[in-house]
């Protein structure tokens, strides 16, 4: 069975969400990636995970948002985290949730599920954005980009070999908590924007940092915003 293959446990998980949260919208991407983005999903996918948990949680009257120390000046969006094999999607949401804001939430809608497919695209030399981000995924004895360069090296990517990816995006409310990420490792602030600044500045200078996983969170985020307005839990 492929990862791109509904186990039975997650099928289960998944009706459980529907059941429980509402019924999301649904949506399929093709993406394409530069090559070291491809080998980095792909070297992340290692330890068996290959959806995450993206998690809107308005305060204030704005949307909670992340800039991890890697992002390009600008750039943040809504919390979001891999999901442990056999962890349950909404325990992962709300755990995530409090881990990069510092808040404790209550998921209260499923918004939005994405599946996608990531392509191998042209090969580039890594950004800054990108070095950034492999070095915090390394082990304390070695430089993860020398794992990473061994990794492609040993398996090479192939233009006909996409690489499935799950997105499960939630509406949940605040608990309790303080807005201060308590993974300071990956997380630099929490911000809070507005729909309307999300969907303008920030994602307009995602587009413009040419990389294929901005692009698919910005497809990913004006859907999810789309779903909570059709929902009646941001305005029309």
């Amino acid at each position: 069975m492929s990862q791109g293959s509904p186990s039975h446990r997650r099928s289960e998980d998944v009706a459980r969400l529907r059941e429980r949260y509402g019924e999301p919208s649904e949506m399929t991407l093709d993406v394409p990636m530069r090559e070291w983005e491809f080998n980095l999903l792909r070297f992340s996918k290692t330890d068996g995970r290959y959806r995450d948990a993206t998690i809107l949680i308005p305060f204030e009257g704005k949307l909670v948002c992340i800039v991890k120390h890697s992002y390009p000046e600008g750039v943040a969006r809504p919390p979001s985290g891999g999901v442990v094999p056999g962890e349950p999607l909404d325990a992962a949401a709300e755990r995530e949730a409090y881990e990069e804001t510092g808040l404790k939430v209550r998921i209260t809608d499923y918004l939005l599920r994405v599946s996608c497919h990531f392509t191998l695209g042209t090969h580039a030399t890594p950004s800054p954005h990108a070095l950034a981000e492999a070095s915090r995924r390394g082990r304390s004895d070695e430089w993860v980009f020398d794992s990473l360069a061994r990794f492609a090296a040993e398996t090479p990517p192939k233009a006909d070999e996409p690489e499935y990816w799950e997105s499960h995006v939630f509406w949940a409310v605040p608990q309790g908590g303080a807005l201060e990420p308590r993974d300071t490792n990956e997380i630099k602030a929490v911000v809070l924007l507005s729909p309307e600044e999300l969907e303008g500045a920030v994602h307009a200078r995602m587009r413009a940092a040419d990389i294929g996983g901005f692009a698919y969170r910005v497809a990913l985020q004006e859907a999810a915003l789309r779903a909570a307005r059709e929902k009646g839990l941001l305005p029309g």
